[in-house]
């Protein structure tokens, strides 16, 4: 079958140059096609015009599995060999069906309507462990196609040579590859096995393809389009045995596919190179980051779409990632030819991977495979020697930039609020990319200063706010303030930030100053020469004294005084941690008259600047002598 590329949906979609009539083939028969173990690479291969030459040449059975399906002479190809009696099996999602992508759901629509059983991974429907295979099983020749390419014509074929997206798709005729694969599918289309990684419990995870439809609001135009579909008959009995994986396949992206890279990526002495479309996970990061302090090099290619992926939490984690590695120094360049870097390959010199996992914590259906230098070392040496070509093309990969967080949006106190509490926090949104935020705070829009560092949770689910709370401010008092959004990067290159709105609000209660009336019968006044303006207040329960001075000076103090006035002069002083057991702190004779005053005073040698402190629980008592005397 002849196709062509024509631009729809935004994707490009390959489309049969001729018209398919009553289902008929509408090209000649292909020739035999040769038994493969092959490796392919999509921006240099046709990999459709493969795909369908292996279903038009099948006679026993077709089991195949897909995340996206948007290549619409895959499907032709499918219906033309259920109508010529040749059994099909096709798995789903109904996430990638329902809520991603319209293109995969028109194709699955028009197979439907051919009566070709389907069955979509449905359960759990409120997380995401998603049949994320890209993989087809032509059982009566013993081959199966698997690898990091959707089955959609943006993925599988080039559409020149400046548009093309990188992916692997390997064809392989290993009866142990092969035996695993059809096992491992006949367990998926019967689902009576329980997931051991799964967290939504046991079966059934799969839902026929009609009672999942009737089930979504999105699948509701189906009967509109097609009233009159052809009947589907599903049969979910086993057709395979139960094989064992061989131990270099993983089954499934997380914890399993994860640490069999780390294991890897430490084993390997003398070049690491790894492509990465997702990365949110930080042990594959660390174990980067150790190899390359130890002196091992490290190439990193990226896809810079997805590190600028906004839609979930989760895969801002990929930007936190790549920013900590290129601030270490590690060697990284991203796509900047037209389409998608969408391989999943790490090169070490024992192994290369074909893979359809990103390098994420969630578990859900995948198929990866590291092929061993040597068992397979034509596939490994095609592979590596792609990942190579790869670095070294200055057209179509540059130096990784690193790019700037969102910046913060400001949410309490409101701006402009007013009787706002002493001890209020400072809250602001969520920025995307941030990984931790410095705060300022001032009197002026102009002159704010920086208050705190407040790091970014990065997890999966981070919260939807972060807040700091101000350790001492005014009552009465106008303040500003603001939020900078920063990253890994920023401390490499301070450029890398983002600066929020300027809010303002103004605390509740009375502005108090030198010589200003405090509860009776507290009084405040400066001692001695002071620079910046000093001020006294008290508010809930606590005093708050400010003075020149803040941590600028291994002298600035803040304690209690007992004077006879207010000229400069010593007193004895005591302590204590609980009111009962004091303790002498210091000794000087002084001429106590019949009146004394007792205070608290805040110091400093800066003057500069105010050191700012606060007393709780404060009361004036007539208590007998430590000592005795």
């Amino acid at each position: 079958m002849n196709v062509s590329a024509n631009r729809r949906g935004g994707f490009w979609m390959a489309v049969p140059r001729c018209l398919v009539v009553a289902l008929g083939v509408c090209c000649a028969g292909i020739s035999s096609v040769r038994a493969a173990d092959q490796v392919y690479f999509t921006s240099k291969t046709n990999v459709t015009d493969l795909i369908v030459q292996r279903i038009n040449a099948e006679t026993v059975r077709l089991d195949i599995s897909t995340w996206y399906l948007t290549e619409h002479a895959i499907s032709i190809a499918i219906a033309n060999r259920f109508h010529a009696g040749v059994p099909v099996r096709l798995i789903g999602d109904r996430g990638s069906i329902f809520e991603i992508d319209p293109n995969t759901r028109r194709e699955f629509y028009w197979l439907a309507t051919q009566g070709v059983p389907i069955r979509l991974r449905y359960n759990p429907r409120w997380f995401p462990e998603i049949n994320h295979w890209k993989m087809g099983i032509f059982v009566g020749q013993n081959i199966v196609e698997f690898g990091s390419a959707n089955w959609t014509a943006f993925e599988l074929a080039p559409f020149s040579s400046t548009n093309y997206n990188d992916n692997t798709a390997i064809f392989t005729d290993d009866p142990e590859l092969v035996g695993a694969f059809k096992s491992r599918f006949d367990q998926i289309w019967n689902d009576t096995i329980a997931e051991p990684q799964s967290i939504g419990g046991g079966p059934p995870y799969l839902k026929d393809w009609n009672a999942a439809c009737g089930l979504e609001a999105a699948c509701a135009d189906y009967l509109v389009q097609y009233p009159s579909p052809a009947p589907m008959v599903i049969d979910t009995a086993r057709r395979e045995p139960d094989v064992p994986a061989p131990p270099d396949l993983v089954w499934g992206q997380g914890p399993d596919f994860n640490n069999r890279l780390v294991t890897e990526i430490n084993r390997e002495p003398s070049l690491i190179q790894l492509v990465i479309y997702r990365l949110t996970v930080d042990n594959i990061t660390q174990a980067l980051l150790g190899q390359w302090r130890a002196g091992v090099p490290v190439r990193l290619i990226v896809e810079p779409n997805e590190y600028r992926n906004r839609v979930w939490p989760e895969f801002w984690l990929t930007h936190a990632n790549l920013d900590r590695l290129w601030a270490a120094g590690v060697p990284m360049r991203q796509r900047v030819h037209v389409g998608l870097t969408h391989m999943k390959t790490l090169v070490t010199s024992a192994y290369a991977t074909n893979a359809s996992s990103n390098y994420a914590a969630n578990w859900q259906r995948d198929h990866n495979y590291f092929v061993s230098s040597a068992v397979k070392p034509s596939i490994y040496s095609a592979i590596r020697t792609q990942v190579e070509a790869m670095w070294n093309d200055t057209t179509g990969f540059v130096p990784f930039q690193p790019q700037p967080p969102d910046a913060a949006t400001l949410a309490e106190p409101g701006s402009g609020a007013t009787g706002v509490a002493i001890n209020t926090r400072l809250v602001w949104n969520i920025a995307a990319f941030a990984t931790s935020y410095d705060v300022y705070l001032g009197t002026s829009p102009s002159n704010l200063t920086w208050a705190a560092n407040v790091p970014a949770q990065l997890v999966n689910n981070p919260p939807s706010t972060y807040y700091w709370a101000p350790p001492s401010l005014r009552p009465g008092t106008t303040y500003y303030w603001g939020v900078i959004s920063r990253t890994f990067a920023t401390d490499v290159n301070t450029a890398i930030h983002a600066v929020s709105s300027v809010w303002t609000f103004t605390t509740a209660g009375t502005s108090f100053g030198g010589g200003a009336t405090l509860p009776s019968p507290w009084a405040s006044q400066d001692i001695g020469a002071v620079g910046t303006p000093v001020a006294a207040f008290f508010w809930n329960g606590t005093f708050t004294l400010q003075a020149p001075g803040t941590n600028t000076n291994t002298f600035a103090k803040a304690g209690v005084t007992l004077r006879t006035s207010l000229a400069p002069d010593t007193v004895r002083g005591y302590v204590s941690s609980e009111g009962t057991s004091w303790t002498a702190v210091g000794t000087t004779n002084v001429d106590v008259g019949p009146r004394v005053l007792a205070g608290m005073v805040v110091g400093a040698v800066n003057t500069s600047t105010l050191n700012t402190s606060t007393f709780d629980t404060a009361a004036v008592e007539m208590l007998s002598s430590p000592s005795g005397s």
